[in-house]
């Protein structure tokens, strides 16, 4: 039994390190899609008056989608390790 508990908390802390990492990026994520959308609404009339609103809706959806994905591997990787 002790044979087994060794490795198991070794990956655990291998695990709890790279998740802090990841998760620390995911962070850093969300608060560049909010200055993505707050600096869009900020700047509301100049993006209409050069008809860029859907660069800007591109630029958000591309900043949310980097959430997802670090999202999901961590998600996936949480349910690797704790099965």
């Amino acid at each position: 039994a002790f044979t087994t508990v060794a490795p198991v908390l070794f990956l655990t802390g291998q695990y709890a390190k790279w998740s802090r990492n990841i998760n620390r990026a995911i962070w850093a994520a969300f608060g560049s899609s909010t200055q993505i959308a707050s600096q869009a609404f900020s700047n509301i009339r100049t993006v209409r008056a050069f008809g860029t609103e859907a660069k800007e809706v591109r630029n958000y959806e591309n900043a949310l989608q980097e959430i997802l994905e670090r999202g999901l591997i961590n998600a996936i990787a949480s349910t690797a390790t704790f099965t």
